[in-house]
């Protein structure tokens, strides 16, 4: 292992492996970022025991000194937030606006949210006692080990739920870091390790794109291990899907969405834009939350359609990939860093898709369609589309959206449900009653009305539906993921009769 590189920590301590690989610079596409230490398969046995003997200790420990512990998380947190959001900006590309917000109001909520929802989560329950002096108490255990596994497009947030969540429950943690962010979720690791985790409670691992699947395989199949969190495509959700089911392990998994705004014939259309604009470019569509549908009344399409081009063509320079510092969808220009999508595979994707739409018969209506593979950049655009496409069904990663026109709230209703993916919608409506019926028949995890798709507030669960997921993270019911109830009974001491027999 380079002297220089990310290392794997287990144990509390560095683990020395004998591969790294590169993280690069994804503004620049060659630009060596950092080396990371290779967790390999041949070391699973080692990882796993010691979250065992971690879990042992963490589980027994007193509640009152796992919160002390997580207190001063939380002041290293604040102590040390200025440094972390340089860590993500420099590692993802995201710009210091988007960074900033990540960091120091999603992820500290993550955090804070954790602490007060823990004596909550964590309180078992009495069944209504017996006149024979029978009790019957139910309590809540911590399931054991968890591998988490979390991606790079909100890395702090996501990372922080991934850890605090099941440690907050009494289990151990097994981080495995994105192959692309690894630097700024060790960050967030050794927070955790310098607030005074025993040795096992918390191990860091970074595992190489092409390890990946057989080193992840080999995690979850290994007897320790009993529960995995994942958040990511819905695609690598279905293996491990498929491998924990294999193994009866359970499973929270929050996977990509198709997030649908519906815009009713009374919306507010100004407020409507604005948010789908919003919610469709933050992060350049990085997001799993993403508005990637704008479902529109006949009526108001061409209303709508005005509006989303105007605050395009007004705010040009801000909206554009790589135009200006301090937003949430573009660089820190300082840097010199292009603000495009994370990856030149995403970027051909997007064009892809783009190509197919275009060649089906979709028209722009709004925004100017523009590609740079090289460098990842996608300018965003508004495509009049139809059920068809590809553009319909898939979730792109990209600023490229669809608009469809309805004429009833049943067909708004059955567009947003058919794609299949569930995690996140939006409805606009004057009418709150109406919004509220065409809600309950979405089929999501979430439903904002008058506000944008993208909303993750950490005192309500976070989680999807269908093909977006299983499970929920955030809170009581995040905690809560990761135990067990466990019924133990007291009795007065019965002797039964051997005639009952």
């Amino acid at each position: 292992m380079a002297a220089t590189a990310i290392p794997c920590v287990i144990h509390n301590k560095h683990f020395p492996t004998p591969t790294t690989f590169d993280v690069v610079d994804p503004a620049d596409r060659k630009t060596v970022l950092h080396a990371v230490s290779a967790f390999t398969a041949n070391s699973v046995d080692e990882l796993v025991k010691s979250s065992r003997q971690g879990f042992a200790v963490w589980r027994d420990t007193p509640f009152a000194e796992r919160r002390k512990i997580f207190f001063r998380v939380q002041q290293l947190f604040n102590e040390r937030m200025g440094e972390l959001i340089q860590c993500e900006a420099k590692e993802t590309t995201a710009g210091a606006g988007f960074a900033g917000y990540e960091v120091g109001v999603l992820t500290a909520a993550s955090l804070e949210e954790s602490l007060a929802s823990m004596s909550t989560a964590l309180r078992g329950d009495m069944a209504p006692l017996d006149p024979s002096g029978k009790r019957m108490c139910v309590v809540r255990e911590p399931i054991g080990p968890t591998l988490s596994m979390v991606p790079w497009n909100a890395p702090s947030t996501l990372c922080m739920r991934a850890i605090i969540n099941p440690l907050a429950a009494g289990c151990s943690v097994i981080l495995k870091t994105s192959e692309f962010s690894p630097k700024t979720q060790s960050f967030i690791a050794q927070m955790f390790l310098d607030a005074g985790l025993p040795e096992g409670v918390l191990n860091v691992i970074h595992v190489s794109t092409q390890d990946s699947p057989h080193v992840i395989k080999a995690i979850i199949e290994h007897e320790g291990v009993r529960k995995v969190n994942f958040t990511g495509s819905t695609r690598v959700g279905r293996i491990i899907a498929q491998i924990c089911a294999a193994n009866l392990k359970p499973v929270v998994l929050e996977l990509g969405g198709k997030a649908p705004v519906i815009v009713t014939e009374d919306a507010d259309i100004q407020l409507a834009a604005n948010n789908i604009i919003f919610g469709g470019l933050m992060n350049q569509g990085q997001i799993c939350m993403s508005s990637a549908s704008v479902l529109v009344h006949k009526n108001v399409k061409q209303e709508l359609a005005k509006a989303l081009s105007a605050i395009l063509q007004q705010n040009q320079a801000l909206l554009q990939a790589g135009a200006q510092p301090n937003s949430p969808m573009s660089p820190d220009v300082k840097d010199h860093r292009l603000r495009g999508l994370f990856t030149t595979a995403s970027a051909n994707r997007a064009k892809e898709v783009y190509d197919d739409a275009i060649k089906a018969g979709a028209k722009p209506v709004a925004g100017q369609a523009g590609f740079d593979a090289s460098l990842g950049l996608v300018q965003p655009v508004f495509l009049e589309a139809t059920t068809s496409m590809r553009l319909y069904s898939e979730e792109i990663f990209a600023p490229i959206l669809g608009m469809y026109e309805f004429s009833t709230d049943e067909e708004a209703i059955k567009m947003a449900n058919e794609p299949g993916a569930g995690l996140s919608a939006s409805i606009f409506s004057k009418n709150e009653t109406k919004a509220w019926q065409i809600a309950r028949g979405i089929e999501s995890g979430a439903v904002h009305i008058n506000g944008m798709t993208v909303h993750d507030d950490q005192s309500v669960p976070h989680g999807g539906v269908k093909t977006s997921g299983i499970g929920r993270f955030n809170g009581v019911e995040g905690i809560r993921e990761y135990t067990y109830q466990k019924t133990i009974t007291i009795t007065p001491g019965i002797q039964y009769p051997f005639f009952a027999l």
